[in-house]
């Protein structure tokens, strides 16, 4: 995680922004080299314009999960505390969901503090990108005036945490770690999942 957000910071210190902006387009490929599929470049550019909507109300991006599914997206909302042992308990919790919906990949959205961005990552079979965009904020002023944003920038990596969440050939779940999932993650539970609407 650390090793990440320094390879994000230093990405983040050679790219030129542009603080009018917030708008663009996410072009590029997946590590791997793969084209970035159309509903899957939409997808990203819509969980940063959530991402952005909820910086400008005044509020922290809780991380969350846009779970890829064929009869349709599901998003996860997972509050973490900085404790890895903490977060490492979440993101196990999330890859049981995955392995128990087949899931082929999924978009994790968040903010980081240093630097100081809002970032959505991609993680498929096919490969891993990250786009993200620079915060900028004026104390002077109330939200929603208060946060304006840098173009995209893209970076071919993601937090390596994230890529262990996605489930590989072979993985199954245990009756107990089923019956788990359904009640932390079905209707009533902790992390209730919903359809994506936006």
């Amino acid at each position: 995680m650390k090793k990440w957000l320094a390879s994000l910071k230093k990405r983040r210190a050679g790219a030129c922004s542009d603080a009018a902006g917030g708008a663009g387009m996410v072009d590029g490929a997946p590590a791997t080299g793969t084209p970035l599929p159309a509903d899957i470049k939409a997808k990203m550019l819509d969980e940063l314009a959530l991402s952005r909507s909820i910086v400008c109300d005044g509020f922290d991006v809780v991380p969350r999960f846009r779970v890829l599914l064929s009869d349709g997206d599901q998003q996860i909302w997972t509050p973490m505390l900085d404790d890895m042992k903490h977060r490492l308990e979440r993101l196990s919790m999330v890859k049981c969901f995955m392995i128990w919906k087949g899931a082929k990949g999924f978009i994790h959205s968040g903010e980081t503090m240093e630097p100081n961005v809002i970032v959505c990552s991609l993680v498929m079979v096919d490969g891993v990108l990250s786009a993200y965009q620079e915060i900028i904020r004026d104390q002077t002023k109330k939200p929603p005036d208060h946060a304006s944003f840098g173009k995209i920038e893209l970076i071919g990596e993601v937090d390596p945490l994230l890529v262990d969440v996605l489930p590989q050939p072979g993985d199954e779940l245990t009756g107990e770690q089923l019956q788990e999932a359904k009640e932390v993650f079905g209707p009533g539970g902790k992390f209730e999942v919903k359809p994506v609407l936006h």
